[in-house]
């Protein structure tokens, strides 16, 4: 009797969707007394919290990142060329969008990049940020190599490169096959990966991949809103270029 009333109970176990550990199994050649207070030990442990989970880290420029601590924050602001976004995170600026016609355009170019993104007020440091990108459309000289990145997520070709892109200065080009020989490669492969760096930019003219040309000093493609027209624009307001001034086709 005494054993039957033992299999009454492991039938009330509730079911488990894991494998039956070896401690919910009678002994039937042991005594009752213990597997009575392996059963009773068994029902105590509360194996339904999960496992303690490791932090979740990544690397960023060779430091180490909390990624719970990496909340994305973006603003939208104007400027001469339109209205242009800048998301960043506690490590740095994560992302820039070129100007748009309208802010709803922009903010809807910036999210597509950075789901999940919160627009909030610029904090002092990314409001100087700001005010060097729309102080640069409006037409003075402007260096953003000192502001700092958060390229989270690039390998490190794409780091050689976009530094390497970083010291092209204002008024100054390149071409796809020049910025691959900074970084000691000379091969077609090079310019093609350095063309898909450029195209793959998330901080446009903070990177200022508008400075990097095409074979023939063509302007080449772009993959900001406006396309070549917009890259050709900036490489105007810099000097880089200049363009016939259009005429008027009215009678």
């Amino acid at each position: 009797m005494e054993l039957l009333s033992l299999f009454s109970q492991v039938q009330e176990i509730p079911a488990r969707t894991h494998k039956i550990p070896v401690l919910y199994r009678p002994n039937l050649r042991g005594n009752a007394g213990f597997f009575q207070r392996s059963l009773t030990a068994a029902h105590e442990q509360d194996d339904t919290k999960p496992a303690p989970r490791r932090r979740n880290r990544v690397v960023f420029a060779g430091r180490r990142h909390d990624v719970r601590a990496m909340t994305t924050h973006y603003t939208i602001f104007e400027t001469a060329l339109g209205h242009a976004g800048l998301a960043w995170t506690a490590a740095g600026i994560a992302r820039f969008q070129l100007p748009s016609v309208n802010a709803d355009a922009t903010r809807r170019h910036l999210l597509r990049r950075t789901p999940g993104a919160e627009e909030m007020p610029a904090p002092p440091h990314i409001a100087e940020a700001v005010a060097a990108v729309a102080r640069y459309f409006a037409g003075e000289r402007i260096d953003f190599s000192d502001l700092t990145l958060d390229l989270t997520g690039q390998d490190d070709l794409f780091l050689e490169i976009y530094a390497a892109a970083r010291r092209i200065g204002y008024g100054a080009t390149t071409t796809y096959g020049g910025l691959a020989k900074t970084i000691g490669r000379a091969d077609w492969e090079a310019a093609r990966e350095v063309g898909q760096a450029m195209a793959k930019n998330p901080v446009a003219l903070i990177i200022p991949c508008h400075r990097v040309l095409a074979a023939g000093g063509k302007i080449g493609g772009f993959s900001a809103p406006g396309g070549a027209e917009t890259k050709a624009k900036m490489l105007e307001l810099e000097g880089s270029i200049q363009r016939p001034p259009q005429t008027s086709l009215a009678l």
